[in-house]
């Protein structure tokens, strides 16, 4: 090909790449997008109820929002919500408990960590439920410890006759 059949096409791709409209998207409407999929992202785990995975979305939407407010009220409002459904399954988990160190108690408390995984209260029923285990396998096997070393019976003299 000669240099004038190229000239033709670099400059439509000059006109092409100078175009507002291939330009790449401000700051702004960067920061809009990523607000628009953290929070869409935040109201679809909300609805699915992975509370705590929904909660860090709407961090991320607060953080890139242009006016954090937007997203500061539904992320304290999922805030209140893990508050109480926390506080509820906790209740419950205390209330299966009480029945006996059940493996029901168990995931109970699980799932009051799985919303609130620092919550206290949980995590000390759970080590006192462990704790509970442990010493009924040691009295069950008969007093727990390595059993006593005892030497091996002498053998009998032979009888002289």
């Amino acid at each position: 090909m000669t240099a004038s059949r190229w000239l033709p096409l670099a400059a439509t791709w000059t006109l092409l790449l100078a175009s507002p409209t291939l330009a790449a998207p401000s700051a702004a409407v960067q920061r809009q997008a990523a607000y628009d999929q953290a929070s869409a992202d935040a109201r679809r785990l909300e609805a699915a109820g992975r509370l705590r995975e929904a909660w860090f979305s709407w961090r991320i939407a607060e953080a890139v929002a242009e006016t954090p407010q937007a997203a500061r009220a539904p992320r304290e409002a999922l805030e209140r919500r893990i508050a109480s459904e926390t506080a509820a399954r906790l209740a419950s988990a205390d209330a299966l408990r009480r029945k006996g160190p059940t493996a029901a108690a168990r995931a109970a408390y699980i799932a009051v960590l799985q919303l609130d995984p620092g919550q206290p209260r949980a995590r000390q029923a759970l080590r006192e439920m462990d704790d509970a285990v442990i010493e009924r396998a040691i009295v069950k096997s008969g007093g727990g410890g390595p059993a006593p070393i005892v030497a091996p019976p002498r053998p009998k003299a032979a009888a002289k006759g």
